[in-house]
């Protein structure tokens, strides 16, 4: 499975600049002590979690510290990107839609500076939620988490015909609430497959249509975007 990732303020305007996160690349652990956080504050015996729970809070100086929100329909990888992020397996991953019923928070830790990822159920309609019976976690926990991060991260399948075509009307509808609420808010368009689309070049297309053609106030000048695209693939490998 592989990523690509664009960063987009939300709603007004779009910067595009594409990386890639694969098995074999990363974006997050380069340094050589992966994982060391979470071996050392995960208790694994019950003597181990008292003496973790009464552990006096740890505050490093000029702590730096960033909330990302994670969603996206149903089924688009959300739980897989939040592991590959934190590369820990934290999220449950399975076929099985719904999978993700509630928020799941992973928190990576890098020196003084504390990223954390929520990852959301999938964007039902309250329709669908009723129909299938669903907790109002479906919905609730997705606005809270919306409402609260700094950066909102969608995520797009885009080997789905549809999803490739357009962002969903309410994944839409969320981003323009928060822009209304906070013209800074930022958010990161992720796409997920990269590997099922054949034809490279055609996700310059998607990026276009995805952002609905706009880059900072202006057309999408699909050159330049090559060039990120061919800068970033030269610095971290090609898609296979």
């Amino acid at each position: 499975m592989s990523f690509s990732l664009i960063k987009i303020p939300v709603a007004k305007n779009f910067f595009v600049h594409p990386f890639y996160l694969t098995r074999s690349t990363t974006i997050t652990c380069s340094s050589n002590h992966r994982n060391v956080h979470y071996e050392r504050n995960i208790p694994k015996t019950l003597d181990e979690f008292k003496q973790f729970q009464y552990k006096p809070d740890e505050q490093p100086e000029n702590a730096r510290s960033l909330r990302v929100a994670i969603i996206g329909c149903p089924n688009v990888g959300k739980s897989t990107l939040l592991n590959h992020l934190i590369n820990w397996k934290i999220s449950a991953v399975s076929s099985k839609v719904h999978t993700t019923r509630k928020n799941v928070i992973g928190i990576y830790v890098e020196n003084n500076t504390q990223l954390e990822f929520i990852d959301t159920p999938g964007l039902v309609s309250r329709k669908h939620m009723i129909r299938h019976k669903l907790e109002l976690s479906f919905i609730n926990d997705l606005k809270i988490s919306v409402q609260n991060a700094d950066i909102i991260t969608i995520l797009a399948d885009v080997s789905n015909r549809r999803e490739r075509s357009k962002l969903n009307l309410g994944i839409l509808d969320l981003l323009q609430q928060q822009y209304q609420n906070d013209e800074n808010k930022e958010s990161i368009l992720v796409l997920n497959k990269v590997d099922k689309i054949r034809d490279k070049r055609s996700l310059l297309d998607i990026v276009s249509t995805l952002t609905t053609g706009i880059v900072n106030g202006q057309p999408v000048c699909k050159s330049n975007v090559k060039d990120e695209m061919l800068k970033a693939e030269l610095e971290h490998g090609k898609f296979e």
